[in-house]
């Protein structure tokens, strides 16, 4: 009995050793992976802060900026700048002791027109990929320069190039963010939620015919050239007296409103093209 007591203490001894043991090698996960998580913390905040420097100081010199690239400089966000060579090292591998200066943001300015260039090339290219994309359900694709709507799906929203480039809810991350990059605030534009655009084919048919109506041709037509005429139409089926005159954009607006669901082949015939005298009498 005595020397089986001893056995038995001996063991509790032993498990209560252990038992210390498991205990202090799981506090010391724990504090790895509290430490692991405050990292992670700090890293999102400086990166957070330091792209935040980065916009703050593009809204300040945005005048400046306008002024000496007003062709390159498009309503591109922030992100773009925070993923390029240059101020990529400037916002990510900047040690978390060292501020990050206007100084330090000003000796990339000259990169920014090239970024822009690059950025809004590879928009384009996503945008003319959804041209011969057929959709499974909804509006079907149909191809036109000048009739180029995207519709965000989430939002049903119709969009106008260049319009949809300057989207909010494309510059912003939607839906399931891989796991390697949740850390990151910055993010391409559409990245992340390429479904949030779909090609709408009512509204570009729509397009195609006011375009028609306006005597140019919708499959060679850009919507700068249409800008540029500054052409108004109006809509015959709803004429009142004192009816304003509509430009080609917001007669696209007014037919998908008003006449959607009305005979396609009269589309053309609903609307008459107003010479410029009268439609600015009617605006005036």
């Amino acid at each position: 009995m005595h020397a089986f007591g001893r056995t038995a203490f001996y063991t509790l001894v032993c498990s209560r050793e252990g038992c210390e043991r498991k205990s202090k090698e799981l506090a010391r996960s724990a504090d790895q992976l509290k430490a692991q998580l405050e990292y992670i913390r700090q890293e999102k905040k400086k990166v957070t802060g330091r792209g935040k420097r980065l916009g703050d100081f593009l809204d300040w010199e945005s005048t400046i900026a306008t002024a000496k690239y007003k062709d390159a400089v498009t309503g591109h966000n922030v992100r773009v700048e925070a993923k390029v060579s240059g101020t990529w090292t400037l916002i990510y591998d900047t040690p978390p002791t060292q501020d990050v200066t206007q100084a330090c943001i000003l000796a990339h300015l000259d990169q920014i027109p090239e970024i822009v260039k690059n950025w809004l090339e590879n928009v384009i290219s996503i945008l003319l990929d959804l041209l011969s994309q057929e959709q499974e359900s909804g509006r079907k694709t149909k191809g036109g320069k000048g009739t180029s709507k995207k519709v965000p799906a989430e939002l049903s929203e119709l969009l106008l190039f260049p319009h949809v480039v300057l989207h909010e809810r494309l510059s912003s991350k939607h839906g399931k963010v891989p796991e390697e990059e949740q850390w990151d605030p910055n993010c391409w534009w559409i990245k992340c939620h390429d479904s949030q655009l779909e090609f709408d084919e009512a509204a570009s048919e729509c397009a195609s015919a006011i375009i028609n109506v306006l005597g140019k041709d919708p499959k060679t037509t850009t919507w700068k050239e249409l800008d540029e005429d500054n052409q108004r139409v109006e809509c015959l089926t709803c004429r009142k007296n004192k009816r304003l005159a509509m430009d080609w954009r917001h007669a696209i607006l007014h037919e998908l409103a008003k006449h959607l669901d009305e005979d396609d082949d009269t589309r053309v015939t609903r609307w008459k093209c107003l010479i410029p005298s009268r439609w600015h009498r009617r605006i005036h």
